[in-house]
């Protein structure tokens, strides 16, 4: 169960040991996984039709499965490789959209955590407490409102599996 609250806009809040949590688990995903997690998240904050059309092709999709199901013939004989091109669209899309935040934000992740040593060391243990702080910093780095900030779980997880230290490294 989630520690979270409503902030009277109907949207739970999800307080740090709770998404540090969530940070662990997330981190037994692979890494376009996370990429296609923070995309997701991120549609929820951009234009309502781009997630719009998503839903409606899932929705379309749905529809023609049942339709199948009533008139004897199932959805994977009427339209299996438009469901799975559709499909692998959106993920395609969700994980392009986390790719491209990522990108955004790496020169200011790297210039804000490159010359903190403490945290590059506890990045090299997943436990609780070391990613509730790494988790914490990120957030505050990002500075994104209190409702967005599963967002920052999903981007500490993304730069733990990739090693904070080696993503500090690299080149922007």
């Amino acid at each position: 169960m989630y520690d979270a609250h409503d902030s009277g806009t109907g949207i739970k809040q999800i307080h740090f040991p709770e998404l540090a949590n969530e940070v662990l688990k997330l981190l037994q995903m692979r890494m376009d996984e996370l990429l296609g997690t923070l995309g997701g998240q991120l549609m929820g904050c951009g234009r309502p039709t781009r997630s719009a059309g998503m839903f409606s092709f899932l929705c379309a999709a749905e529809s023609a499965s049942k339709a199948g199901n009533l008139f004897g013939y199932p959805l994977s004989v009427t339209s299996s490789s438009e469901w799975s091109e559709g499909v692998q669209a959106i993920c395609d899309e969700l994980r392009r959209v986390g790719t491209s935040f990522v990108e955004e934000i790496s020169q200011e992740l790297r210039a804000a955590l490159n010359d903190n040593e403490e945290i590059l060391r506890m990045s090299e243990h997943t436990n609780p407490s070391s990613i509730h702080v790494i988790l914490m910093v990120i957030g505050a780095i990002l500075k994104l409102p209190r409702q967005l900030e599963p967002i920052s779980a999903t981007v500490t997880a993304i730069l733990l599996k990739q090693g904070l230290r080696n993503f500090c490294l690299k080149a922007s």
